[in-house]
C-alpha cells in the first residue's frame, strides 16, 4: 500500500492526466484489498474518478493537476 500511495504521489501532476493517476490509483488499490469481481472494480473507479473530476472542477471551480 505505501508502494502504490508513492507512485500515485510521484505522478499526481506530470506528464499524465488527473483522472487516468487517480483510476489507475483506486484500482490497483481495491485489487490489492480484493473489493470484488473485476468488473466491479473498474465501474467503482471509473466512477469516483469522474465523480471527484466533476466535482472539483465544474462544482468547486479547481482546477485539478
Amino acid at each position: 500500500m505505501l508502494g502504490i500511495s508513492v507512485v500515485y504521489c510521484l505522478l499526481l501532476g506530470r506528464a499524465l492526466p488527473y483522472w487516468l493517476t487517480t483510476g489507475g490509483y483506486l484500482l490497483a488499490v481495491m485489487f490489492v484489498f480484493r473489493a470484488g469481481p473485476w468488473w466491479q472494480v473498474l465501474l467503482i473507479s471509473a466512477g469516483s474518478t469522474a465523480a471527484v473530476a466533476y466535482v472539483f472542477s465544474r462544482v468547486f471551480a479547481i482546477p485539478l493537476p
